[in-house]
């Protein structure tokens, strides 16, 4: 292009007849100051910049334009059989497990035929040795899908026409004889149907439409509809049809199943409403009700916070009537069921967790309100709660809750709360600065675990009575072991222990005997009446162990000519005495007696008879052995 140039402007050179002259004049005497002059101003006037610019222009001006035919993006495709290219064409033949992937569209068939010149791919199955097609084309973009037994799609004007369809959109089946696809997503359908019935290929039941039109995530509209049943066409009939679609977390009303039981009547059950309250937490409020006075509210919720936690809980409340009032066989249950179910995520507190999985039920509850198949099998449920957690790695702490429950004995069991306080093993005179060698006193070492725990076994249709609580057994447990360990003549080990227990209760129980009564032609036979006392008792023990322990090695050889060259062994002697001081003494008053007249002789018992920590031992005892 600098050619082009230079040739223009010489030209314009030669038309100028000022320049011409001095062009001719320079020519024939060179020397001339004239002359010299001349030319550096016609340099200045071709300026190499400008021939610099006039190459850019080229570049943006003369570059070689695209094909109209040329594709927008990427394109991977890939087939199992074969691959035909037609050049002449401009044609693509994919067989067998066809697969493209342009922009946000994926096609899979087991027959593709792209065709560049119209800019269109046309997708089918094969048919197999017995005849049936295989490998229908399933096409995708975005988040519709579309599986059918033809496809024809523009790439450029994103339209397509497809056979024979089926697609799902939000809760509901589409199907259509052709769909014509439009670029905006939407379709329209001529002879199609629409469900929200569960299963694909199981038509239960479906609305018919000769034409419709489908705006997706938002409505269906149709022409004249009517309802089929088992593909079974009903005479229910309606001039135009208009199914609201909708994705994600939507409230509204929730449709009740109906139905005949034979205990309770006919019945309309799960009824409600559903209500999306926020993106972490949802609440669903059902009910059942039965023609026989029988009635349930079901309130439900879940909950979710990604990386921190999830769960759901579940309550129903019951009255279950069998029967007709005044007949022998006739029953009202008030029936109950909690479920609770929360979990941590481990990213959200490293050093504590809490979970819960609770199951409390009622024994009728699991017969007429089974949740599962295997609660109906089941007479034995539990359920628990735990929270643990740390402080700076030297004191741990744990909550638990604990339930269990035979639906047959009708018997449950609860610990509410159970707690466990630990702390490590502490050297309380050891300086942190220590130097020289270590002092026998600087090996003491000093532990502490607490306990408590509140327990009570009753009747599971007595659990939300106030007589419940008058039977709980409670308690707290401080245990403080104290250690110490000293070297004696360098090659022995002295360790001494004491351990120091001390319960708390809030109950105590007392004994008497009560006398035969006579009261007319009525005999009361003598009896032990066992009263409970409430008050703050607490029972203390401890004991004291002390142990002597040394390592005697030896070695037998039996030189290189053997396979086994040498034996070494070691033992560990050991000698321990263990003292436990007399708690049942009068003077701590954790024993007392009573007269059994018929076994003329005084029982003994201990008033934290039945507690959950038991009772300090009794009788003084002292133990030595050698090992």
């Amino acid at each position: 292009m600098g050619l082009l140039l230079c040739a223009s402007i010489t030209t314009a050179q030669q038309e100028d007849p000022l320049h011409a002259n001095d062009s001719l004049y320079g020519e024939q005497n060179l020397i001339l100051p004239d002359t010299l002059v001349i030319k550096p101003d016609t340099l200045r006037g071709q300026d190499s910049l400008i021939i610099i610019d006039s190459l850019s222009a080229y570049n943006e001006d003369q570059a070689p334009a695209i094909s109209p035919n040329a594709l927008q993006f990427r394109v991977d495709f890939k087939s199992i059989d074969s691959l035909h290219f037609d050049m002449k064409n401009h044609k693509v033949f994919m067989y067998n497990e066809a697969t493209i992937n342009y922009d946000d569209i994926n096609l899979k068939a087991n027959y593709v035929e792209m065709d560049f010149n119209k800019t269109e791919i046309f997708a089918s199955g094969i048919p197999d040795s017995t005849g049936k097609e295989r490998g229908q084309p399933i096409f995708v973009q975005g988040e519709s899908e579309f599986r059918s037994q033809t496809m024809r799609y523009n790439y450029e004007s994103k339209k397509a026409l497809i056979q024979n369809v089926m697609t799902q959109d939000g809760e509901g089946t589409i199907r259509g004889d052709v769909i014509k696809k439009m670029p905006n997503n939407e379709a329209n359908i001529k002879g199609g149907s629409y469900s929200t019935c569960p299963s694909c290929e199981n038509r239960d039941f479906e609305f018919r439409y000769f034409k419709s039109k489908v705006i997706p995530g938002k409505r269906i509209v149709t022409g004249p509809a009517y309802l089929v049943i088992e593909d079974v066409p009903t005479p229910l009939f309606l001039p135009f049809g208009f199914f609201p679609i909708r994705q994600g977390k939507n409230s509204g009303i929730l449709i009740p199943s109906w139905g005949e039981s034979t205990d309770r009547g006919f019945y309309f059950e799960g009824g409600g409403y559903y209500w999306a309250i926020n993106d972490y937490i949802d609440l669903k409020i059902v009910g059942d009700i039965y023609t026989g006075g029988s009635w349930a509210v079901k309130p439900s919720t879940r909950y979710k916070k990604r990386y921190k936690y999830s769960g759901a809980f579940e309550f129903l409340y019951a009255i279950n009537i069998v029967g007709e009032e005044g007949q022998s066989d006739y029953r009202r249950d008030r029936d109950y069921q909690i479920r609770w179910q929360h979990r941590q995520d481990k990213k959200a507190r490293p050093n504590s967790t809490f979970t819960a999985n609770v199951n409390i039920r009622s024994s009728k509850s699991n017969y007429y309100n089974p949740t599962t198949a295997q609660d109906y099998l089941s007479n034995t449920f539990q359920s628990s709660v735990a929270y643990q957690t740390s402080f700076s790695g030297k004191y741990f702490l744990t909550l638990n809750a604990n339930h269990s429950q035979n639906t047959k004995t009708k018997l449950m069991t609860l610990t509410l709360p159970e707690v466990s306080f630990n702390v490590n093993r502490l050297y309380p005179f050891r300086k942190q600065n220590r130097s020289g060698s270590m002092k026998w006193w600087e090996d003491i070492s000093v532990n502490y675990t607490a306990n408590m725990k509140s327990t009570v076994t009753i009747a599971d249709s007595l659990l939300f009575q106030s007589e419940t609580w008058d039977q709980v057994q409670n308690g707290i447990k401080h245990s403080i072991p104290i250690n110490s360990s000293v070297k004696l003549l360098k090659h022995f080990t002295w360790t001494n222990s004491i351990n120091m227990t001390d319960r708390m209760y809030l109950k105590t129980i007392e004994k008497n005997w009560v006398d035969t009564v006579f009261s007319g032609n009525d005999t009361i036979p003598g009896y032990v009446r066992e009263d409970t006392i409430s008050g703050f008792r607490n029972a203390f023990d401890a004991n004291f162990s002390s142990s002597i322990t040394t390592r005697v090695y030896g070695m037998f050889q039996f030189g290189k000519r053997f396979p086994v060259q040498a034996i070494r062994h070691v033992i560990t002697p050991k000698v321990s005495f263990t003292f436990t001081p007399d708690w049942g003494d009068p003077y701590w008053g954790y024993y007392k007696s009573y007269f059994d007249p018929i076994l003329e002789e005084d029982v003994e018992y201990s008033i934290f008879e039945g507690s959950v920590y038991g009772s300090p031992p009794r009788d003084k005892s002292g133990n030595v052995n050698f090992s």
